[in-house]
C-alpha cells in the first residue's frame, strides 16, 4: 500500500511533536514513503509556507501541500511553492465553508497541474469522493467534528469505498 508521509510538526491534541525539515523528508523518502505530505497551518500544526518550499526544492518525490484548503487563492500558493498535490476535504464543502464548489476547486487545481487527495470521514461522502475526478480518495480515521480517533474507520470505510471504486482511482489511502 502506498503510505505519504507526513511532516507535522506539533499537534493541538499532543502539542510538539518534533522537529521537521527537509532531512527528515528524505528519510521519510529513503524508508519508502511515495510522498510528502507538508502541513502548512502554523498555529495549531507547526507547519510554514517556508517549509513546503525547503521540501519541494530537497526531496525527489511527490509534495502534498496539506491545510484546510477553502479558496483557489490557496490552491495558486500551492502551486508557487513546489506543491504536487493538493488536500481537499469532502466535509469542507459539503458545509459550505468556501464560496467554491468542490468540482470548482477540482478543476482550478487540475488548472495548475496539481492533483487532488480529496479526503473524507463521513461514509456518506465516499460515494461523493468516488464521483469527482480527484485522482485520489483520503479516508480520514480523525472526526473532524469532534476529534475523535477511530484507528479502525479506514477498514470500516474501504469495503465500502470497494464497492463503489472506478478503477480510475490509483489508491485508497489511509489518513491519521
Amino acid at each position: 500500500m502506498p503510505i505519504i508521509a507526513e511532516l507535522k510538526a506539533k499537534s493541538p491534541g499532543y502539542g510538539e511533536l518534533r522537529s521537521t525539515d527537509f532531512r527528515l523528508a528524505n528519510k521519510l523518502v529513503q524508508a519508502g514513503a511515495c510522498a510528502i505530505s507538508v502541513l502548512v497551518e502554523p498555529v495549531y500544526f507547526g507547519g510554514s509556507l517556508s517549509l513546503l518550499r525547503e521540501v519541494a526544492q530537497n526531496v525527489d518525490a511527490p509534495i502534498l501541500f496539506k491545510d484546510f484548503v477553502i479558496s483557489k487563492k490557496q490552491l495558486v500558493t500551492a502551486d508557487r511553492c513546489g506543491a504536487d498535490i493538493v488536500l481537499l476535504i469532502a466535509e469542507v464543502f459539503e458545509r459550505g465553508l468556501s464560496c467554491d464548489s468542490l468540482e470548482e476547486m477540482i478543476e482550478s487545481a487540475h488548472a495548475l497541474n496539481l492533483e487532488v487527495l480529496l479526503e473524507t470521514h463521513d461514509p456518506k461522502n465516499v460515494a461523493l469522493a468516488n464521483s469527482t475526478k480527484a485522482e485520489y480518495i483520503g479516508i480520514n480515521n480523525r472526526n473532524l467534528v469532534d476529534l475523535s480517533l477511530d484507528p479502525d474507520h479506514f477498514f470500516k470505510l474501504s469495503k465500502q469505498y470497494k464497492k463503489q471504486s472506478s478503477p480510475l482511482r490509483k489508491a485508497a489511502t489511509p489518513m491519521l
